[in-house]
C-alpha cells in the first residue's frame, strides 16, 4: 500500500515537474503578451494620428483644434474633386470618408484618396450647411424645406424634417438629440429658430424661436446649449426643454461660440470670454468685429477680425488672461473660422480665397495656397488623419505631406506553438495619410517577407508561418508607404515546442502518462 502510494506521489511529482518545463514558458509568454496588447491599445489612443473631424469646428465645443499628431507641413496638393457649383460647406471626415454639400443639389460622399462613394440629389441652388456625422448617420441642412438624414455608408435617407425655406447652420447632436438652427420668414423679415430633434427618427422634441434677429452655429457643453444671436447676443439654453438659463450682451456680431475649461469664448467686438455656468465676464479683449468662431487650442485663442475695409487680421490671445500674443495681417475680409493643429493655425480669407499656414506659436507663415477662382472662400478648413480638406468654388481640395512614416506594425497571434504546424499571424500598420504599406517581416528563423504588399492602411494582414526546430524566436516586422517612408520595429516573441499548450491535449496527455507510469509501480 505505501508502495502504490509512494509510486503514484513520485509519478504525479514527475509530471508536475515536467509540465512546469514545457508549459509555464508558453503560459507566461502569453501573459507577457497579453499585457503588451493592452499597453500598445492604451498607447494607439493616446497617439492617435487620425482625430476624425465629424463636424463644423471638429467637435461639440466648437474648438477647432485637432489632436492629430501630423497636419500639413507644406502646400502639397494631394487630390481635387470637381462639383457642378458652389461650395460654401465645411467637410466633415470620419473613418476614411469625407463629406460636403455643395449649391449644384448634391450631398457627396468621397473617400479619402478623392473618389466618389455616394452621393443624394438636393433641390438644384439650395445651400448646404455644414454636415455632422454621428452613430452611422449623417445630417445636413439646407435653404430648402427640409433638415436631411442619411446612413453615413450607403447615402439611404434615414429621415428629413420639414422646416420651411430659410438657410439652415450646421447641426450638432448629443444624448440621441439634434441641435441645429436655421432662418425663416415672415413678412420679409428674416428671424432665428433652434429646433431640438430625435436622432433616430427626426421627430422634434422641442423648438424655440427668436423673432428679433437670427442665429449661428451652436456650441454644446455640460447639457447646456450656447446659441449666438445676431442682435450681440449670446444665449445660454437647457439642452433638454430649451429654456433659457442665461443670456450675456456681447455687443458685437455673432460667430459661433468655442468652449474650454468651462469658460464660453464669445464673438464680440473682439473676443469675450464668460463662464458657462453664469455668463460672468472674464475678460474682454476689444477688437474688431468677427463672424468667424475662435479656435481654443493650447492654452491660446485663435480668431480672425476684420476693419471696415476688410483687412483681416488673425489674433492669438491667451485663454487665461485675454491679452495678445500675437497678430497676422492677412489683407482679405474672413468668414471661414481658424483650424488649429500639430503646432499649425490655418485660416481661409474670403476675400483674396487664400488658404494660409501659420506657426501656432509666434504668427510667423508657413505656407499659402490660392483655393478659390474666383476669389471667395467661406468653407473652414478640417483636419483628420495628417491631412487638410477644405472646400472652395466649384471644389474641394485635400493637402498632406509625404513625410509621414507609417506607424510601427502591431502583430498578433499565437506566442507558444508546437513544431511542424503552420500558424496564422496578422500585422496592421496605420498610415497619416492612408496611403497603402508594404511590410517586411523577419520571422527569426531565417525566413524573411521582404515587402509584402501593397495592404491597405489600418487593416489587417495575415500570413501563416510553420517553425521546424524548438526555440525561442523574435518575429521583427516593420512598414513602408508607397512613397518610401519606414516605420520603426515591431517585435513577438514566440516560443516553440513540441507540446501543444493547451490544456485539452494536456489533461488527455497527462491521463495517458499517469496510467503508463502507474502500470509500472
Amino acid at each position: 500500500m505505501k508502495k502504490d502510494l509512494l509510486g503514484k506521489t513520485l509519478v504525479i511529482g514527475i509530471l508536475v515537474l515536467f509540465i512546469g518545463i514545457t508549459i509555464i514558458p508558453c503560459l507566461s509568454a502569453n501573459i507577457i503578451k497579453n499585457s503588451e496588447n493592452l499597453v500598445n491599445s492604451e498607447n494607439e489612443k493616446s497617439s492617435s494620428t487620425i482625430d476624425w473631424w465629424p463636424m463644423f469646428h471638429h467637435d461639440l465645443n466648437n474648438s477647432g483644434y485637432s489632436t492629430s499628431i501630423y497636419a500639413p507641413e507644406t502646400n502639397n496638393v494631394l487630390w481635387r474633386y470637381q462639383t457642378n457649383f458652389w461650395v460654401s460647406s465645411s467637410p466633415a471626415i470620419v473613418n476614411n470618408r469625407v463629406y460636403f454639400g455643395s449649391d449644384d443639389g448634391n450631398f457627396y460622399c468621397l473617400n479619402t484618396s478623392g473618389a466618389l462613394i455616394w452621393k443624394d440629389d438636393l433641390p438644384w441652388g439650395s445651400s448646404v450647411s455644414s454636415p455632422y456625422v454621428v452613430d452611422g448617420k449623417v445630417i445636413t441642412g439646407s435653404s430648402y424645406d427640409y433638415i436631411y438624414c442619411w446612413d453615413a455608408n450607403t447615402g439611404e435617407k434615414i429621415w428629413r424634417f420639414y422646416k420651411g425655406q430659410g438657410s439652415s447652420c450646421s447641426p450638432a447632436a448629443s444624448k440621441g438629440k439634434v441641435y441645429i438652427t436655421y432662418s425663416q420668414q415672415n413678412n420679409k423679415n428674416y428671424y432665428g429658430k433652434i429646433s431640438c430633434l430625435n436622432l433616430e427618427n427626426g421627430t422634434e422634441f422641442w423648438n424655440r424661436i427668436f423673432f428679433d434677429g437670427t442665429l449661428n452655429n451652436v456650441a454644446i457643453y455640460d447639457g447646456k446649449i450656447f446659441v449666438p444671436h445676431s442682435l450681440g447676443r449670446l444665449y445660454c439654453l437647457d439642452g433638454e426643454t430649451g429654456q433659457i438659463l442665461w443670456e450675456k450682451n456681447t455687443g458685437g456680431w455673432y460667430g459661433a461660440p468655442a468652449i474650454s475649461n468651462s469658460k464660453v469664448y464669445a464673438s464680440a467686438n473682439g473676443i469675450m470670454c464668460l463662464d458657462t455656468n453664469t455668463g460672468e465676464e472674464f475678460w474682454h479683449y476689444q477688437g474688431n468685429r468677427t463672424i468667424c468662431s475662435p479656435a481654443v487650442a493650447y492654452n491660446k485663442v485663435y480668431y480672425v477680425s476684420y476693419d471696415t475695409s476688410f483687412n483681416g487680421t488673425v489674433i492669438c490671445l491667451d485663454a487665461d488672461t485675454g491679452n495678445e500674443v500675437w497678430t497676422y495681417k492677412t489683407g482679405s475680409g474672413n468668414y471661414p473660422s481658424p483650424a488649429v493643429a500639430d503646432g499649425k493655425v490655418y485660416v481661409g480669407t474670403y476675400g483674396s480665397g487664400m488658404l494660409i499656414c501659420l506657426n501656432a506659436s509666434n504668427g510667423d507663415m508657413i505656407w499659402d495656397y490660392p483655393i478659390s477662382v474666383p476669389k471667395a472662400l467661406f468653407s473652414s478648413p478640417a483636419i483628420a488623419n495628417g491631412r487638410l480638406y477644405i472646400c472652395g468654388i466649384w471644389e474641394i481640395t485635400c493637402f498632406g505631406d509625404f513625410s509621414s512614416p507609417p506607424a510601427p506594425p502591431i502583430i498578433n497571434g499565437p506566442t507558444c506553438v508546437k513544431v511542424g504546424n503552420s500558424y496564422n499571424y496578422t500585422f496592421n500598420s496605420v498610415d497619416s495619410e492612408d496611403d497603402d504599406v508594404y511590410f517586411y517581416i523577419n520571422w527569426g528563423d531565417g525566413n524573411i517577407e521582404f515587402w509584402d504588399g501593397p495592404h491597405p492602411s489600418g487593416l489587417d494582414f495575415e500570413i501563416a508561418h510553420t517553425y521546424i526546430k524548438r526555440g525561442k524566436y523574435i518575429i521583427e516586422a516593420k512598414a513602408i508607404d508607397i512613397y518610401g517612408y519606414e516605420s520603426n520595429w515591431s517585435e513577438l516573441e514566440v516560443n516553440i515546442t513540441r507540446i501543444r499548450a493547451t490544456f485539452n491535449s494536456l489533461f488527455h496527455w497527462f491521463l495517458e502518462r499517469f496510467a503508463i507510469l502507474e502500470r509500472l509501480f
